[in-house]
């Protein structure tokens, strides 16, 4: 039987809405996403795969979502930049260089350190209640995460010495904007810092989704990287199918990613764009 792997990419607020609008559109037609051998998540798709890997059905989440934005609350997750100066320098620095080495990471990491964000602890129970998964899966999940002082990549999953709120909540830190995230000793940030995706995680299974909410906003740095990534994999043997957002989608998340008010209808972009991708996938992934 062949392994399939999910990879779910980074994305703000506005990601993890259409992550969710995409894998409830693929389930009502008969592709479930959480069927997945393992699921590999990074920042906004670090939400989304520890619920699809503890078995929420995402159309429940989507209507959860609707009902949020019918009603006009702000959603859990809405960055809140106090310190517009650091966030402008990792911004800049992030999207300047050809690759982002571990000097790099590092470099974000220290900015990440010394920005003035909200407190942790309220960062940590923010993401919670977004994510609302109390433990980890028995499926295997991957979550991605790189320490503030050394550059180094982390990957969380089950049996590591982070409790999943806190991994989830490391893997979305985006430095400059939330604190870094500390466990066992040590502060964390953004998986995105090391790739978009990281869908390299998913080599030695035979098909690969990549979900990638940035789509062309990467950075060109950002899109080689995954590009990299991707063709490993396909020069290892894997059928990798690669979902991007498309134009209606990209015109429903507006300018920034962040942006809680964009959640209603990145949501439903994204359930459109899985209902219209569903026959497709279903060769590959039943």
């Amino acid at each position: 039987m062949s392994k399939r792997a999910l990879v779910l990419g980074g994305g703000g607020t506005v990601g993890v809405a259409w992550e969710t609008g995409l894998a409830a559109g693929l389930l009502e037609h008969g592709v479930n996403l959480g069927e997945a051998d393992l699921f590999v998540g990074t920042s906004a798709g670090s939400v989304v795969s520890a619920q699809l890997a503890a078995g929420y059905d995402p159309r429940v989440v989507l209507e959860l979502q609707r009902q949020m934005a019918a009603a006009g609350g702000a959603a859990p997750g809405q960055a809140v930049v106090t310190d517009p100066e650091t966030s402008a320098k990792v911004f800049a620095r992030w999207t300047s260089v050809e690759e982002v080495t571990v000097e790099v990471r590092r470099e974000l990491g220290a900015l990440a350190l010394a920005a003035r964000t909200i407190p942790e602890d309220g960062y940590v129970g923010m993401i919670a209640q977004v994510a609302g998964v109390m433990d980890w899966p028995d499926r295997r999940l991957l979550i991605t995460a790189v320490q503030a002082e050394t550059g180094d990549f982390q990957v969380w999953e089950r049996g590591s010495a982070a409790p999943i709120d806190r991994a989830i909540a490391s893997s979305c830190c985006v430095p400059g904007i939330f604190p870094p995230v500390t466990i066992g000793g040590k502060r964390y940030v953004d998986g995105g810092v090391r790739s978009g995706t990281n869908a390299d995680l998913a080599e030695g299974h035979d098909v690969v989704v990549v979900v990638a909410p940035l789509g062309v906003r990467w950075s060109a740095q950002g899109r080689d990287s995954s590009a990299k990534e991707i063709a490993a994999l396909q020069a290892a043997g894997a059928r990798v199918e690669v979902i991007l957002p498309d134009e209606a989608a990209e015109k429903a998340f507006g300018p920034n990613m962040m942006d809680a008010s964009r959640i209603g209808p990145g949501a439903e972009a994204g359930y459109r764009q899985g209902v219209a991708l569903a026959e497709r996938l279903q060769a590959i992934w039943r």
